[in-house]
């Protein structure tokens, strides 16, 4: 897999996503970090506020932001002042399935454009097919944070989406993924270093995956979170 060659993020540049799990452990205590007593959902509230105001400055057009659990939302132009309202219409409540959300955040920000090689054969009869991706660079870098407290029940689907994302594109930097474990479940941090190394033996053509705890993230700024996800 190949790393990043550059540590310099343009937030002039970058298209913010962020997947919050709203899953039913998400009402539970965070039981880390400088507020141990918060509930993990208000905590990602917190942060995903943050994130919102720091990118307002380079970008008016909001973030999207994709609550999900059995179901998703995928919430376009999100802003500082509309993250309540967010909030609002969804509460913690259901499992963790994230390999839907994930897969339509990758066609909408990465659509295929597929292409099918033919090799072996004999004036044309035989031989054998394979299916490609017309590879792609988006016009704004694409960042991905997953806010999650929990191991996803469909992991193996996950690591095929990610697989799949690291294909449609041509630049390590064209596409990033940060999961950031909130809370301390050994069973969703044992699951973070599976999707993590899962990518490892050519899985993936590039590693867009990088993972961090959401408590090591409350001094950090914008810019520094964005760049783990292309460069940790």
């Amino acid at each position: 897999m190949t790393n990043a060659n550059s540590t310099s993020i343009n937030l002039d540049n970058i298209d913010g996503v962020i997947l919050l799990d709203k899953s039913g452990s998400m009402g539970e205590p965070v039981g880390v970090g400088s507020n141990p007593k918060m509930i993990r959902w208000d905590a990602g509230k917190e942060s995903i506020e943050a994130f919102a105001e720091e990118l307002a400055a380079h970008d008016d057009d909001g973030i999207t932001v994709v609550p999900f659990a059995g179901s998703f939302e995928i919430i376009d132009g999100v802003t500082p002042d509309t993250v309540g309202k967010v909030y609002d219409n969804h509460t913690p409540g259901g499992g963790t399935q994230l390999a839907a959300p994930l897969s339509a955040i990758v066609e909408k920000f990465l659509p295929a454009k597929k292409k099918v090689t033919k090799s072996g054969g004999f004036l044309g009869m035989g031989g054998t097919s394979k299916v490609e991706y017309e590879r792609i660079s988006p016009k704004k870098a694409v960042f991905v944070g997953i806010l999650t407290d929990g191991a996803a029940s469909d992991e193996a689907e996950v690591i095929r989406v990610i697989a799949d994302a690291s294909k449609r594109i041509t630049s390590r930097r064209d596409f990033g993924i940060l999961f950031i474990q909130v809370g301390n479940d050994p069973a969703a941090t044992r699951f973070l270093d599976r999707v993590n190394n899962g990518l490892e033996g050519g899985v993936a053509d590039f590693d867009i995956v990088a993972v961090t705890k959401l408590e090591d993230l409350e001094d950090m700024s914008c810019e520094q979170i964005i760049t783990l996800a292309y460069t940790a």
